[in-house]
């Protein structure tokens, strides 16, 4: 599903999902709980980072 959505981000939490999209041509983000702390990948913590991490990601 997410392949034909064409999509440039995708953020979870699951630990599970994010592995699978590793090798995705996607920006993969971790939304931070205390099963995911492991993962390998940009984190947000709170919903309200992720405008200044997507203006970020335009510069």
């Amino acid at each position: 599903m997410i392949n034909h959505l064409n999509q440039d981000y995708y953020f979870d939490d699951k630990p599970a999902v994010l592995e699978t999209l590793r090798n995705h041509p996607l920006k993969l983000f971790v939304k931070i709980q205390s099963y995911n702390r492991h993962l390998d990948f940009p984190r947000i913590t709170d919903w309200s980072e992720l405008f200044g991490l997507l203006i970020g990601e335009k510069k």
